[in-house]
């Protein structure tokens, strides 16, 4: 499908939608997010008004762009819908209108955007793969051209972009795909992007190549699955690409392929992980949540403990980052509940949560592990989670002086490093 196909199919999307909406508001009330934003004291009817009125005409109404721009991706919205529609993917819609009526129809400032925003992400993964790993273990995670790759593999496992600035997760996840003897390739990085970035600024047409182009590279080694990883990828993927295209090959998520292969796994569990960890949740991927609980409950010593939380708000924290309030909240009352409940382990799910909750190491009476690394640790394997060191070092000259056998092996430049690495790990 080229763009311009791509683009009409995104307007039918919407005209179903709108044929198919009622306008009923049972979408607006299960959103945990109106409480943060100037619709919470307008009834539900009243906002999802707004919102359509936004997809039909262009123009935003405040409780059409309030509501859009609070949507954290959490997903609570869909089985809500008694007609069958995708409120998430509605309001994403909607938010496409906002750009365009912001850039009064024009594509070329909305392009700008999204190339900066993408600029930036790439910017931002090549500083921190710098000054954290060598440049044989970069080629694991970035091995070359599909190209020179292309072969039958049983999965393709779809790491994402946003991993590599935590690249210990994605390097634990292949540890692990190592030791079950997967055959497997993996696709990631900027190369192999989403295109989140660009429908983020407004440029649908460019985000679907991007989402499309990805697809193909993986496609090309004729997987039975692929395994994904990031919660902003598979939302985004399942709600902007084409049913035709996005079903291709079967798709789930990394912790169901490990629960299906959890036998396997627990015999090479050789070491007790004696820790009581409470897990930090976000229900916007089903199933998630539940598989790793699955897998930390397999591990040999290690006790899960449930604590109160609010992980129906977002797909991921990243999902927060446009309402702040939101995200403080969520973070508060997850860190207070383990500290309160005692245990030694707070472990996140995903890659965008860590960076978040990393720097609350140094507040709290526990430690911030992704689950990943207490699955390697229940194996005998242990990776340095350097990111985080950095992080709680809060000093540049320190940071500087670990990462220089990295930057010396990968060519970086120590005085761009040094004014570049502040505002990446402590903005």
């Amino acid at each position: 499908m080229d763009t311009s196909a791509f683009l009409d199919y995104l307007e039918r999307e919407k005209q179903d939608i709108l044929a198919n909406c009622t306008r009923c508001g049972k979408c607006v009330e299960v959103c945990p997010m109106t409480q943060y934003s100037e619709v919470h004291t307008q009834s539900p009817e009243v906002v999802i008004r707004a919102v359509t009125e936004l997809l039909e005409t262009g123009v935003p109404t405040l409780a059409a762009s309030a509501w859009a721009s609070s949507c954290s991706n959490s997903g609570h919205c869909i089985p809500a819908c008694p007609e069958g529609v995708n409120p998430r993917k509605m309001l994403a819609l909607a938010r496409l209108e906002l750009r365009h009526y912001e850039a009064m129809g024009e594509v070329a400032p909305l392009r700008q955007a999204g190339r900066a925003k993408f600029k930036g992400l790439h910017d931002a993964i090549r500083l921190l793969l710098s000054v954290q790993l060598l440049p044989e273990e970069i080629e694991r995670l970035l091995p070359g051209s599909v190209q020179q790759r292309r072969r039958p593999a049983e999965v393709v496992f779809y790491f994402g972009c946003n991993i590599l600035k935590t690249p210990d997760i994605a390097l634990n996840v292949l540890d692990v795909l190592d030791r079950l003897e997967v055959d497997y390739e993996v696709a990631g990085g900027t190369a192999n992007c989403c295109g989140i970035n660009f429908m983020r600024a407004g440029d649908a047409a460019t985000s679907y190549a991007q989402a499309s182009q990805t697809l193909q590279n993986m496609h090309a080694f004729e997987p039975q699955e692929i395994l994904s990883w990031c919660a902003s990828c598979n939302v985004h993927m399942h709600d902007f690409v084409p049913p035709e295209e996005y079903n291709r090959t079967p798709i789930r998520h990394l912790t169901a392929y490990l629960v299906d292969r959890l036998e396997d796994l627990q015999r090479l569990f050789v070491q007790p992980v004696r820790k009581r960890v409470a897990l930090h949740e976000h229900d916007g991927l089903d199933g998630v949540v539940t598989d790793v609980r699955r897998l930390l409950g397999a591990v040999p010593g290690l006790e899960l403990v449930p604590i109160p939380q609010l992980h129906e708000q977002g797909h991921m924290c990243s999902g927060l980052a446009y309402t702040p309030a939101a995200k403080d909240n969520v973070h508060r009352v997850v860190l207070t509940q383990a500290a309160e409940a005692g245990v030694d382990v707070l472990a996140d799910i995903y890659h965008a949560c860590h960076r978040e909750l990393v720097a609350s190491e140094a507040d709290y009476p526990f430690t911030i592990q992704n689950f990943m690394s207490l699955i390697g640790e229940a194996m005998g394997m242990s990776r340095a989670d350097l990111y985080k060191r950095m992080v709680l070092y809060q000093d540049l000259e320190q940071v500087m002086r670990e990462a220089a056998p990295y930057m010396e092996a990968n060519g970086a430049n120590p005085e761009l490093v040094q004014l570049q690495l502040p505002g990446t790990l402590w903005a």
